[in-house]
């Protein structure tokens, strides 16, 4: 029995030979993602911005570093703000937006405008876009831990605790009574 040698089939080992191509150049194109970040995004070395701007209410309850409609502040990576708020103490609410775009909605008045208007909108952020470094009654601090380029808005809100006050009429009695009745079986 003859073998034909017209017949073409491929050695066993040019079909490893072929895959092992193909897993190196596909290393080589997805490595470059998986090697961390390629950007400077360390805020160690760079002094946060001071940003004294931005509108509190005249209850100085509310702040907000720029109008809904913009224009946000530009937020590259690695960038601290130290945003300046003016409210009565340290916010116990606050919140952070994001844009592509420095003017992200329809602004009625015109005072902000985008030569581009299909890269609008704007959103939360979310995870290490926009981190809290420190939230004080003078100061909210915040840093872009990513490799992307933002416009920012940051909103804060105080609202100062009270407390009923005891006047010493029955609602001091009736707390001292029920102090008293627990302790006076004590003795």
């Amino acid at each position: 029995m003859t073998i034909p040698t017209d017949i073409h089939r491929p050695c066993p080992h040019r079909r490893r030979q072929a895959r092992r191509w193909a897993l190196t150049a596909l290393v080589a194109i997805v490595s470059p993602g998986c090697l961390g970040p390629t950007c400077d995004r360390s805020g160690d070395d760079r002094a946060a911005v001071a940003y004294l701007q931005g509108t509190t209410s005249s209850e100085a309850s509310f702040y907000q570093s720029s109008p809904s409609v913009g224009p946000y502040l530009h937020f590259p990576p690695g960038e601290t703000f130290r945003l300046y708020h003016q409210l009565d103490g340290a916010p116990q609410s606050f919140n952070a937006y994001l844009s592509f775009a420095e003017c992200p909605m329809p602004d009625p008045n015109h005072e902000c405008s985008n030569s581009d208007r299909s890269v609008g909108d704007t959103s939360e952020a979310a995870g290490n876009e926009v981190v809290f470094e420190n939230i004080t009654a003078e100061y909210i601090q915040v840093r872009n831990d990513t490799c992307a380029d933002f416009y920012l808005r940051v909103t804060a809100s105080y609202v100062p605790l009270t407390l009923p006050a005891l006047d010493g009429g029955s609602d001091a009695l009736a707390l001292a009574d029920s102090g008293d009745a627990s302790t006076a079986d004590a003795n």
